[in-house]
């Protein structure tokens, strides 16, 4: 399910403009939690996210290294903050629409 939410995300932003660049950040951003919430053993559903579950995810993220062993900065920790949060934003918007579509 989430697989299939993150392209169809990605297509969103391809819709709206946005650079290659800026979509594979997006994409791998997503990629990586939907990687944790699988090896937390958390549901890929949205409608089963809590605010809980994404906290979780943040702190874990302070524990992460990168490939040379380093931890991941206080910088990139928020790019990944902020692309869950503007993909978050997006499955609302778009139940939103849904509902009233």
């Amino acid at each position: 399910m989430l697989p299939s939410l993150i392209d169809t995300y990605c297509v969103h932003l391809e819709a709206e403009g946005r650079s290659p660049k800026t979509i594979a950040w997006h994409r791998a951003s997503l990629e990586k939690y939907s990687a944790w919430l699988r090896e937390a053993g958390n549901s890929e559903s949205p409608t089963d996210w809590t605010a809980h579950t994404i906290r979780a995810y943040f702190v874990a993220l302070k524990k992460m290294t990168k490939a040379d062993g380093q931890p991941l900065t206080a910088t990139s920790i928020s790019t990944y903050a902020r692309s869950l949060r503007a993909f978050c934003r997006w499955l609302h918007v778009e139940e939103r629409e849904a509902r009233n579509g």
